[in-house]
C-alpha cells in the first residue's frame, strides 16, 4: 500500500508538447487532441456567452486542461506549460475577453507576455 500511495502522492507530470498540439492521434477509446481542443472551445464559448462579466469555475482532468487550454490560451504555449506541471487541484486563472483567453497563472505560475 505504500507503495501505491508514493506513486499518486507526488505531482502529476503532463507530457503534451509540440507532439499534441493539433495531433490526430487518437488513443483507444479517447479522443484527439482536435477533438479536445474543439470541445473546450464550445463549453468555454457556451458558458462565457451565457454568464458575461461573471467569474466562472471550469473544473476537469489536468492532460484535458493541458492539451486544450494550451491550444487555447493565446500566451502559453505547450512547451512553456511542461515547465509547470498540473498538480491535483492545481488552478489555471483565465481572462476571457473579445480577442480571447489569455492565461493570468498556471498553477502558480506567471506566463510570458502575448505574442
Amino acid at each position: 500500500m505504500d507503495s501505491v500511495r508514493a506513486a499518486v502522492s507526488g505531482p502529476t507530470r503532463v507530457r503534451a508538447g509540440r507532439r499534441i498540439r493539433g495531433s490526430r492521434h487518437q488513443a483507444p477509446g479517447g479522443e484527439t487532441a482536435c477533438f479536445i481542443h474543439a470541445r473546450m472551445r464550445r463549453v468555454i464559448d457556451t458558458v462565457t456567452t451565457r454568464h458575461p462579466g461573471a467569474t466562472i469555475v471550469l473544473v476537469s482532468h489536468g492532460t484535458f486542461l493541458h492539451i486544450g487550454l494550451t491550444e487555447l490560451l493565446r500566451n502559453v504555449s505547450p512547451e512553456w506549460a511542461e515547465g509547470f506541471p498540473l498538480v491535483n487541484a492545481g488552478t489555471i486563472v483565465a481572462l476571457h475577453g473579445p480577442d480571447g483567453l489569455r492565461c493570468e497563472t498556471w498553477c502558480g505560475a506567471v506566463p510570458p507576455s502575448d505574442s
